[in-house]
């Protein structure tokens, strides 16, 4: 919290820029973790390759490249079968989770291209039998999601933290002036919606300024209490300065004990 003083008749605080910066970051990482971390688990996914060559035969290679899972297998295009398998449990919704699955005869099978809709593992598995039972086809390549789709999909929550962020930092500045020549309290703060809202107090109804503390469940935090005589209590914007001083030198302005 900045004190600027100009003259003798008038005391300005305002709300220390740091608080609002670290919160608008805070803000930012939550929201930007998301696909970030999505991204970071699943890589460059799944991919599964067949190359018909010149004669009926062909080659495969299944592709996997997921955070601590690098997975290359080749195997010939003939021993390759592909069906859609179903989850053993439905979710929360009662929905069942369907997969297109490969089966390389009794050696490797893995469900890829997960999507979990009936609809969506029916055609990839439709795609796999096509390209094995039609010779006119030279190359099948299926590719499931990679970092980079996520990332994309994911764009709606960073442009939101980014958002969200800003609006923190440009919206959570208060100003308090304690004006003598006015004998008015004023403070001012600004909220989401670029509105300012300004309270305003006599002075002379001022009866006291105390430093509390609270508990806000991370850490033990000082408040600055202006209080009237209604019995009214009215908080100061949260600062990081010296308040043992604020409140010194704002109970010798407004001639306190």
């Amino acid at each position: 919290m900045n004190i600027h003083k100009p003259h003798l008749r008038q005391f300005t605080i305002k709300q220390s820029f740091t608080r609002s910066l670290i919160a608008g970051f805070v803000v930012l990482g939550m929201t930007s973790s998301i696909p970030l971390i999505g991204a970071f688990s699943v890589g460059n996914g799944d991919r599964l390759i067949c190359q018909r060559e010149k004669s009926v035969k062909g080659k495969c290679e299944f592709i996997r490249e997921r955070f601590l899972d690098h997975t290359r297998i080749p195997f010939p295009l003939s021993a390759l079968t592909a069906k859609v398998t179903r989850s053993d449990e439905p979710d929360d919704e009662g929905e069942y989770c369907y997969s297109p699955t490969i089966v390389v005869e009794e050696t490797f099978s893995t469900e890829i291209l997960t999507s979990c809709s009936e609809e969506d593992a029916n055609w990839v598995v439709s795609e796999i039998n096509q390209f094995i039972s039609t010779s006119t086809e030279e190359k099948l390549d299926l590719h499931s999601l990679d970092w980079r789709h996520l990332l994309l999909l994911g764009s709606p929550f960073i442009l939101y933290g980014l958002l969200f962020a800003g609006l923190i930092i440009r919206n959570s500045l208060s100003t308090c002036v304690f004006d003598l020549d006015r004998k008015c309290l004023t403070i001012t703060r600004k909220n989401w919606f670029r509105t300012t809202d300004v309270e305003e107090y006599d002075l002379d109804i001022i009866t006291a300024v105390n430093l509390e503390t609270y508990d806000n469940d991370m850490s033990i935090e000082e408040q600055i209490i202006i209080k009237l005589e209604s019995g009214q209590k009215i908080i100061l914007p949260y600062n990081d300065s010296n308040n043992q001083k604020i409140v010194s030198d704002l109970k010798q302005f407004l001639n306190l004990r």
